[in-house]
């Protein structure tokens, strides 16, 4: 039996994949677990392996949030490259509101050094159709097309195909009781994994208020300059970093590998004092936890023709009897 968490991201994804997914294995629930393995045009490299995952009666599990994919322009597409998995796969849907999931997506945007207004970054569809046009790669997040997004669309694409899917709040996420919708696991097992994962501080913290208006003002400030971000590092680090990566390709595997594996107080010291230099650092894990009120939204955002249809949607899932919906086929 084939299971296939495919997102979607900011849905609590990180932490279900590192204190809960991560342990079916040694609790001998799932007999696998891992990503999709890709090579760098998307090409599915271990498509022999899901193909015999298909014929056995042990329980396999892949999670990886890129497979419903960050583009809702790109969901039958995506769609359709999920149907590898076979229709008689599980799918397990994570979601969030569209609010929550829209503030997060920006917000991760700015972390990884996409320092645009949120303006500039939820379009209406004609003004995307335009953007897009001046943009290879279609998989980009730098934008995200607001009248493209329908939550509902896009569970139908997956319900229509596959035997089974579950789709699960973000609000019921904690409590893990959707697992017994995957596999054959028990409810002491559940208590285990839930006080495990909740003990542990959360991944993927996030701006403030405060840490985001920084972040923008220093991009204006850059901007008068002539100069853009380029990454999440500050400028001057993402200039030495580049320097060091060129020095670094001249260097021999054994060369670098001991320059990893150095843990010397003097490179200790010296990773600590790059990683004070990075913005998203400073701003996260020290200007985020002094300054703690939450970033919003701007009222008067566009938030696409599908606002309400999605909020909808989610309350449905949310208000049902078990916290989550299962969508299942029977022959």
């Amino acid at each position: 039996m084939f299971i296939a968490h495919i997102g979607l991201g900011k849905t609590g994804t990180t932490s279900l994949q590192n204190f809960v997914f991560s342990r079916l294995v040694d609790m001998g629930i799932v007999s696998t677990y891992g990503r999709l393995k890709t090579d760098e045009f998307g090409k599915v490299n271990n498509l022999d392996e899901i193909k015999r995952y298909k014929l056995d009666n042990e329980h396999h599990l892949i999670s990886d949030e890129s497979l419903i994919g960050w583009n809702p322009r790109r969901a039958e597409y995506n769609r359709d490259l999920n149907t590898l998995f076979g229709d008689s796969a599980t799918i397990l849907i994570t979601i969030k509101s569209q609010n929550s999931y829209m503030r997060s997506l920006y917000l991760q945007q700015l972390q990884i050094g996409n320092v645009v207004s949120p303006y500039n970054f939820m379009l209406d569809s004609d003004t995307y159709n335009k953007v897009e046009k001046k943009i290879f790669d279609k998989n980009t997040t730098m934008f995200f097309d607001v009248d493209a997004f329908d939550l509902e669309y896009m569970i139908r694409l997956y319900t229509d195909y596959f035997k089974k899917v579950v789709v699960v709040p973000i609000s019921s996420i904690d409590n893990l009781d959707f697992l017994q919708e995957l596999f054959p696991i028990r409810k002491d097992q559940i208590l285990t994994l839930k006080n495990d994962m909740n003990k542990v501080r959360r991944l993927n913290s996030s701006y403030s208020k405060i840490a985001v208006k920084l972040t923008l003002y220093r991009e204006n400030i850059a901007n008068i300059f002539g100069l853009t971000t380029r990454s999440s590092s500050c400028l001057s680090w993402s200039v030495s970093r580049y320097l060091n990566t060129s020095l670094k390709s001249k260097m021999t595997e054994e060369q670098i590998r001991r320059e990893v594996m150095d843990n010397s107080w003097l490179k200790k010291t010296e990773r600590r004092i790059k990683g004070l230099t990075q913005w998203r650092w400073v701003m996260r894990d020290i200007i985020s936890r002094l300054f703690t009120r939450p970033y919003t939204l701007p009222e008067n955002i566009n938030k696409g023709k599908f606002f309400l249809k999605n909020e909808e949607f989610y309350q449905k899932v949310e208000n049902n009897k078990k916290g989550y919906l299962v969508y299942e086929k029977y022959d």
